[in-house]
């Protein structure tokens, strides 16, 4: 007979958003002593499993082999289990479902899962972040077209309205909601209430998209316990 283990988040932390000075390392360990503060008596030392969650280290931060990096940097010993998860936006979910299954399985009882992402080169080089992140397409044919994420997602929406009749309006309701919850919390990277008409009046970029349709490219780490 099988037998069903349950699996929940105890605790989390992140760092605030934004175009940091903070380096990766400083962010790991940002989120990582927010999420250990968030459960009280629960260190380092109780965890037995880390999954990490990280795009394109390799170029946004010129670090690869991250996993052991955040072990390290919070004095973690891991005794069972360490990876790292690369998915583009998906990446924490994913390093997320991995500490859940893990658990599920039997094989972990405590893990902790981090985020991590600096995506704003030093001196605030835009164009070499914009080049980076053509590499989570095929770069060979779309990265070379300039297919990268809001050309790619204003397919999606262009998609989308024709299947279901959604409207340029209605995309922007979308916005104008995340953007008023942000400018009500301290930690998000834009802080100012935007309207539905400027969502629509916003900068063009990829058609139905524009400006404020998409999210900027930000710095920032999150951690949660399992």
């Amino acid at each position: 007979m099988a037998v069903t283990r349950t699996a929940g988040i105890v605790g989390g932390g992140h760092t605030r958003w934004g175009s940091r000075e903070a380096t990766y390392k400083d962010l790991i360990q940002e989120a990582g002593k927010a999420t250990f503060d968030s459960v009280p008596d629960m260190g380092p030392e109780d965890i037995e499993g880390l999954f990490v969650g990280s795009v394109q280290p390799e170029r946004f931060a010129f670090q690869t082999h991250v996993a052991p990096l955040v072990a390290e940097l919070l004095g973690i010993d891991v005794d069972a289990m360490i990876a790292r998860t690369e998915l583009a936006c998906a990446s924490g979910q994913a390093a997320l479902r991995y500490a859940w299954l893990a658990i599920a399985a039997g094989q972990l009882d405590v893990a902790l899962v981090l985020g991590v992402e600096k995506m704003n080169p030093p001196g605030g080089h835009m164009p070499e972040a914009q080049a980076s992140m053509t590499n989570v397409m095929d770069r060979e044919f779309d990265g070379v077209n300039g297919l990268n994420a809001p050309p790619y997602f204003a397919m999606v929406a262009q998609r989308h309205m024709y299947e279901y009749g959604t409207t340029r309006e209605q995309l922007a309701l979308v916005s104008a909601k995340n953007k008023r919850h942000a400018a009500h919390n301290e930690f998000a990277q834009f802080q100012d209430e935007v309207t539905v008409e400027e969502v629509l009046e916003s900068y063009p970029l990829s058609p139905p998209l524009c400006l404020y349709d998409c999210s900027g490219i930000t710095d920032g780490a999150a951690g949660s316990s399992s």
